[in-house]
């Protein structure tokens, strides 16, 4: 990181670089604008600097000053983790807007461009930073249009979830302080709001309050974005639609304030940009009068959420004492939820007849928890399958949750508590659909990818598929077979034992090397020959000249076989973006 900090400070060319800062348009004081420099390094100037400096390194010594004295700029070098955990923050926490550039000009010349951007209710782009360590709450972007009819103001509100592919629209007549707008706002949960409205007019100012009083960000829309003049056109394409129908016959399309809104929001999130997004999504009229009113008063009144950000205990909001759930969706669905009480008494009854059975059979509860620890995110690992950006390893990661649907319909099955009809019929069926929907599945898994090799996160193609990996194969396991040897030996220069005071580890940045714990680096110090690595809280990463060679050796071996295996790679993933639906 240092090093990444003094190359950019004894550039020739800083002039150039700090120049062409102040031809980059301005930007308000919530958009963070980062510079890509490297493969796993990221920088920030000037106000950008100062305040992630401060903010999430908590010191100022981390700020180079970039540039001639005449006209220095502050400068903070990143790291990849350090990146992503400031970008999280940013966009899940304090509701920011995010921009990386990277720059496009050869040699000297400097041609900074946004490559990436993202707000709160638009994460698309940056998915892949936010969600590479930590899950999180669906994200959503709402859009709402007012116009007047009758000397009434009829407001037309559209909502998208990237995540579950759909599209919710509804359309109400309001009073002059649109309590009725506010309780959607709560119900809904979007991260931001898109106005046609000008924000200083009376009207966007009411609006722009209401939504910043429920932490979302609000972003000004030209009200040419607000227009329904393509809005069929772009809904046959992305709706999933029975054949010989299409939008224009949909009673949602008849909504033309709120079809205007969606029509903006489509354009903003630049959902067509993306074919992956065709045939996919599904459009609904969201009706807010099942749900109990509340406004955001009352969600911070009764404590109903955590507020991000906030520092306070788990148990200080209502979610936080029941989100016992484990998987991401499961608190996903909580939140949704929390934020929309039922009005029907049949529902509500339902949900409670389900509370109880899992609340008076222990059994029950244990087998379904059991068999949920190991569910995977499946909306996004679908969503990222549909965009073609699945790996193996999201693969595998579908297949492990898939194998333990049969444990939970088992679990279903065998209960016969008093409420053995609603459990079966709330839960039974739909996951009986989804065993049957995944039938083959675990079959297909099975016979194209190297189970064996995932316990050390090694994802690969069976090397039975195709002619020319066996050999690569049996050289990549002759190279395995030598590392206990390897190992042993290190440990007894030590003088300690292997796996208790010496482990053997890999991960993608060392490869396979060696690791001892932080009171025994005095001992790897005295050692001749042995190649630190790395330091950290856990231990001292070291190895050894043998295993270094080995280990690359390894690596170009994998390298070779990835390579080979890269057109069945891409059937296999083919196959399975068939299986996007049922995820």
């Amino acid at each position: 990181l240092l090093l990444c900090q003094e190359n950019m400070a004894d550039d020739g060319d800083a002039v150039g670089f700090t120049k062409s800062l102040d031809t980059l348009p301005p930007k308000p004081a919530t958009t963070v604008r980062f510079f890509k420099r490297g493969d796993d390094f990221y920088c920030v100037y000037k106000e950008d600097a100062t305040f992630v400096a401060r903010d999430f390194y908590k010191t100022m010594g981390v700020v180079k000053m970039l540039g001639p004295a005449s006209s220095q700029v502050p400068s903070v070098a990143c790291s990849r983790s350090m990146f992503e955990t400031v970008v999280r923050d940013l966009l899940l926490v304090r509701q920011y807007r995010v921009e990386l550039l990277e720059n496009r000009g050869r040699g000297k010349n400097h041609e900074w461009v946004v490559v990436k951007k993202a707000s709160p209710g638009n994460l698309l782009q940056f998915e892949d930073h936010i969600y590479s360590q930590t899950d999180a709450d669906s994200s959503s972007c709402m859009a709402v249009k007012i116009a007047t009819e009758g000397g009434s103001r009829k407001i037309g509100v559209a909502v998208v979830d990237t995540t579950r592919f759909w599209i919710g629209v509804c359309e109400f007549v309001d009073n002059d302080q649109f309590s009725t707008f506010e309780s959607v706002v709560v119900q809904q949960g979007a991260q931001e709001c898109l106005m046609a409205e000008a924000v200083d007019s009376s009207d966007g100012q009411k609006l722009a309050h209401i939504a910043e009083r429920s932490r979302m960000l609000v972003s000004p829309r030209k009200k040419s974005s607000f227009t329904t003049k393509d809005i069929n056109q772009d809904l046959d394409r992305l709706l999933a639609l029975p054949e010989g129908t299409n939008a224009a016959a949909l009673p949602e399309t008849e909504m033309v304030h709120a079809m205007a809104a969606a029509a903006s929001l489509i354009d903003y999130l630049e959902i067509l940009r993306d074919d992956g997004n065709f045939g996919k999504y599904t459009l609904e009229r969201f009706d807010g009068s099942q749900y109990m009113k509340l406004d955001a008063a009352a969600v911070r009144a009764l404590n109903l959420v955590p507020t991000p950000g906030s520092g306070a205990p788990k148990s200080s909001s209502l979610v936080g004492v029941l989100d016992t759930c484990r998987t991401p969706q499961g608190k996903r669905l909580l939140h949704q939820w929390v934020k929309q009480p039922l009005l029907d008494k049949a529902r509500i009854e339902e949900r409670l007849d389900l509370v109880a059975a899992f609340y008076d059979d222990a059994e029950l509860r244990d087998s379904m928890t059991s068999a949920l620890k190991r569910m995977p995110d499946l909306n996004r690992l679908g969503k990222k399958f549909m965009r073609d950006k699945g790996r193996l390893e999201d693969v595998v990661r579908v297949y492990e949750g898939v194998q333990g649907l049969p444990e939970l319909v088992r679990a279903i099955e065998e209960y016969q508590g008093e409420h053995a009809d609603v459990v079966n019929a709330a839960l039974g069926d739909p996951l009986r659909q989804s065993v049957s929907e995944f039938s083959k599945f675990e079959g297909l898994v099975e016979a194209s990818i190297d189970l064996d090799g995932t316990e050390s996160h090694t994802y690969l193609i069976k090397a039975t598929y195709k002619t020319e990996l066996g050999p690569l194969k049996e050289q990549m396991d002759a190279a395995l077979d030598e590392l206990p040897q390897l190992s042993q030996d290190a440990a007894r220069s030590l003088g300690l034992e292997l796996d208790k005071a010496v482990k053997l580890e890999r991960d993608d940045k060392n490869g396979y090397h060696l690791r001892v714990t932080r009171s025994n680096e005095k001992v790897l110090r005295k050692v001749k020959g042995l190649i630190t690595l790395e330091t950290q809280k856990k231990g001292v990463k070291f190895t050894t000249p043998a295993l270094r060679d080995l280990n690359e050796a390894h690596i170009q071996l994998t390298r070779r076989y990835e390579a080979m295996q890269k057109e069945i790679q891409d059937q296999v993933l083919k196959i399975v973006k068939g299986y996007c639906a049922p995820m």
